[in-house]
């Protein structure tokens, strides 16, 4: 399913920009069958593949898999990773240990 929602993408992204399979393998150093492959669901790319797809584009990775990454929105843990993003490298290993410590201290007095 992943693989089906990139190739919807690649097809859109190439089409608006009036290209054909040719012209965009062209420019991706690829072959048109791969191109076509891909985009019909056939093969998957290779990540080098969708990397630069997405870079000719100028849209990120995750632009081609929409759709296809369930994502569990937890607030909770983003919050205490921006948080965290903030500090400095010996704090942030400081409040690992803790999560550590403490998540032994659980597992160990259940």
């Amino acid at each position: 399913m992943m693989y089906k929602n990139a190739a919807r993408q690649i097809r859109l992204l190439r089409t608006k920009s009036n290209l054909t399979q040719a012209q965009l393998a062209e420019k991706l150093g690829v072959t048109s069958n791969y191109i076509s492959a891909i985009e019909t669901g056939n093969r998957r790319g290779s990540l080098y593949v969708y990397k630069d797809i997405a870079n000719y584009f100028h849209v990120t990775l995750d632009y081609l898999f929409v759709d296809s990454i369930d994502i569990k929105k937890n607030i909770i843990t983003d919050s205490v990773i921006l948080k965290m993003s903030y500090m400095e490298e010996n704090d942030q290993k400081y409040i690992l240990k803790m999560v550590e410590d403490f998540i032994e201290y659980k597992d160990n007095n259940r």
